[in-house]
């Protein structure tokens, strides 16, 4: 019984660590998008492939691209292993 929940608990770790985001949205550039009148801007995370970490920005409420995080924690856990 104790080797199975330390094999599950293996296997759930394993599985985490291998939900990351594609390289290719972590590697995207920061895009702002564009506001309008249906548009809310708010803070928003990218990542920053130059620097290896999550960088704040403005993001303007409509468009640009999939490099977007609604928190520097989800930032991290969706990129930092990704590059």
């Amino acid at each position: 019984m104790r080797n199975f929940i330390i094999l599950l608990l293996l296997l759930v770790v394993f599985v985490e660590m291998n939900q990351c985001a594609p390289p290719w949205i972590c590697s995207q550039k920061v895009n702002k998008g564009y506001g309008g009148r249906r548009c809310r801007s708010s803070t928003r995370w990218y990542y920053d492939t130059y620097t290896r970490k999550c960088r704040k920005f403005k993001y303007l409420g409509c468009g640009g691209n999939s490099n977007r995080w609604i928190s520097k924690a989800r930032c991290v856990s969706e990129c930092w292993n990704t590059m």
